[in-house]
């Protein structure tokens, strides 16, 4: 008789799920640098052999933990490793954090394994993907203009506009500049050019008073601030006034002018020597000639 036997292989393998969580520390919903994301590691003993001496590394974090020192067949463990990793300005510009953990074991016949960490996102249906953890973005800059009448009144005197332009999102911004049709030349160049969260940045442009600005007896105008998000994506602004008493987003800026209105007369008279005699007689004329002119600052009408 020839006895049968049964020969059982032992297949080493162990796989490794990474997850990450955003922390938003302040609760409004976007990220900031210093902000964290969690990341938790699942092991588990995938094939037929006892494995011992179970580590977890990330090039991108410090993992916190101790060795798994055995795990059976079929073996999970979510306890023994875990990670904080710190969110960076750049993090937040590109919008996400990617990276990858390692799983290594040593067997009890052969070499050490390892693995590489899955995401076990749904949605991906590859092995081993890296762990994607979106950072929300918001791209936004708040402009602000205001104006002040320097001159005696009159046609001809000047405004200076000053602008302050602020990064209130969350995400670098790059090649800011203002776009403001009444003021030559445009558009007005902002510094510094590019602005991280929460920096600010300035200009300043001179506006020419006309006189038909003095017959409307203000200037009114608005601007708008356009820059570059990281991904190329625009990030504009229409510009406010910042007056208190005005209490609506996205108010014009509005400089008041003196209207002065004012007219000068000046009459000369001629005689006209008729018979060339060099005398007047009866009957010879006085010509009369009238100056008017407007000495104010607004157009007059039906003089």
């Amino acid at each position: 008789d020839i006895a049968k036997v049964t020969v059982v292989v032992q297949v080493p393998t162990i796989t490794l799920v990474k997850k990450g969580a955003f922390v938003d520390a302040n609760g409004d919903g976007y990220a900031q640098p210093g902000e964290t994301i969690q990341y938790t590691f699942t092991v588990t003993n995938s094939g037929t052999m006892n494995l011992s001496n179970v580590v977890v590394t990330d090039p991108k974090v410090t993992v916190s933990g101790t060795p798994i020192i055995t795990m059976s067949p079929g073996a999970i463990n979510n306890i023994n490793y875990s990670a904080t990793y710190v969110i960076t300005q750049s993090d937040i510009n590109v919008g996400k954090v990617i990276n990858q953990a390692q799983v290594t074991a040593n067997v009890e016949i052969g070499n050490p394994i390892s693995n590489l960490s899955d995401s076990d996102d749904s949605s991906l249906t590859g092995k081993n993907d890296p762990t994607v953890t979106p950072l929300k973005q918001l791209k936004q800059l708040t402009l602000i203009k205001g104006g002040t009448l320097v001159g005696t009144g009159a046609v001809g005197d000047k405004i200076q506009y000053a602008f302050t332009v602020k990064n209130t999102g969350n995400v670098t911004v790059s090649n800011i500049d203002i776009d403001d049709l009444m003021i030559s030349p445009n558009p007005i160049i902002v510094t510094p050019n590019q602005l991280i969260p929460g920096q600010s940045g300035t200009a300043s442009a001179t506006y020419t008073v006309t006189a038909t600005d003095f017959s409307a007896g203000r200037v009114v105008n608005s601007a708008i601030v356009i820059g570059d998000a990281p991904d190329g994506t625009p990030v504009n602004d229409i510009s406010d006034w910042d007056n208190p008493a005005i209490l609506g987003p996205d108010d014009p800026t509005i400089v008041i002018l003196t209207r002065q209105p004012s007219i000068a007369l000046i009459k000369t008279a001629a005689f006209d020597d008729n018979n060339n005699d060099g005398r007047a007689e009866e009957g010879e004329t006085v010509t009369y000639r009238f100056k008017v002119t407007n000495t104010g600052n607004t157009p007059l009408v039906n003089v």
